[in-house]
């Protein structure tokens, strides 16, 4: 069990996913649909989100380039029982990371998968405002609580 919370689904719920382009590339080419976060501490999106729920794709120090649905999701606290070795073997395919990618995340400690689904393209012009203000932020996961964006109803 997580060492942290988990909170329910709510599919009025916002993610802002800030991704490295070829893996952003990738997504919006429709190549793929899992993503992958590795942390050595509990944070977002490990048990804050769920199926139903949309994500905004932001590019790294680029623009925002789509915005998606969480079909499925598999939170993962690593250890004995669950090795970062299994999670790779039987997910590689699906993440597409590089070796380097899997040296680097050896620490990890929390694993969140997040299968996404009707993937579209969109312009900054159909990001809300809430999502907007977050992509200053110092995480590349922000969770948008559902009473900031009750006005946008």
């Amino acid at each position: 069990m997580p060492e942290c919370d988990v909170i329910t689904t709510d599919p009025t719920r916002h993610h802002l996913a800030i991704l490295r382009k070829p893996y952003l590339d990738l997504i919006v080419m429709g190549l793929k649909r899992l993503e992958f976060r590795l942390t050595r501490v509990c944070q977002p999106p490990f048990g804050r989100a769920a199926p139903g729920e949309t994500v905004y794709l932001k590019q790294s120090s680029g623009p925002y380039r789509a915005r998606a649905v969480i079909e499925a999701t598999l939170f993962v606290q690593l250890g004995p029982h669950w090795p970062l070795d299994r999670l790779r073997e039987q997910f590689q395919p699906q993440i597409q990371a590089s070796d380097d990618f899997w040296e680097q995340k050896t620490g990890a400690r929390y694993a969140s998968l997040i299968w996404l689904t009707d993937v579209e393209a969109i312009g900054r012009d159909e990001v809300p405002a809430d999502i907007l203000g977050l992509s200053k932020a110092q995480s590349a996961w922000r969770v948008v609580p559902v009473s900031s964006l009750a006005h946008l109803a």
